[in-house]
């Protein structure tokens, strides 16, 4: 796993003994599930999740028109925080259906401030991808 490419998604397959303690029984069972490789140390927003929340409160909702906010059912921006620390690679990848707003969207995550770069198993800095969504989503 150490050589898995970062960011990858890894497919997992396990299978095991399961006893039913009723009957004494042994049946062979199996556990899939995925997992996306992640650096040793990942990136962070200097001063914590709670400043970052604050940050792109203030840069999304807070210049958007009053009450145009209501009508976002998705949106989701893709970036990756490089070696620098640096937002890069920023891509909307769903619209919100509001050109004004994915602009919005956009310039808050291309002028973010720097983060503190992510860091492979022996201290190298390395790229981390995120993704940013915002709306409401309705339903189930």
């Amino acid at each position: 796993l150490k050589e898995t490419i970062l960011g990858s998604e890894v497919a997992i397959k396990v299978k095991y003994n399961f006893v039913n303690v009723v009957t004494d029984s042994v049946s062979i069972r199996t556990m899939d599930f995925n997992m996306t490789v992640v650096p040793s140390i990942e990136a962070s927003f200097m001063g914590g999740g709670e400043l970052l929340d604050k940050y792109l409160r203030d840069q999304t909702l807070g210049k958007i028109e009053d009450g145009k906010e209501m009508n976002i059912e998705s949106a989701t921006v893709k970036f990756t925080i490089n070696e620098n620390g640096e937002a890069s690679e920023v891509t909307i990848s769903e619209s919100s259906k509001d050109v004004e707003i994915d602009k919005i969207l956009l310039e808050a995550i291309c002028n973010m401030p720097n983060w503190k770069p992510a860091q492979d198993h022996q201290g190298k800095k390395v790229k981390q991808d995120f993704r940013f969504n915002i709306g409401f989503l309705m339903g189930c």
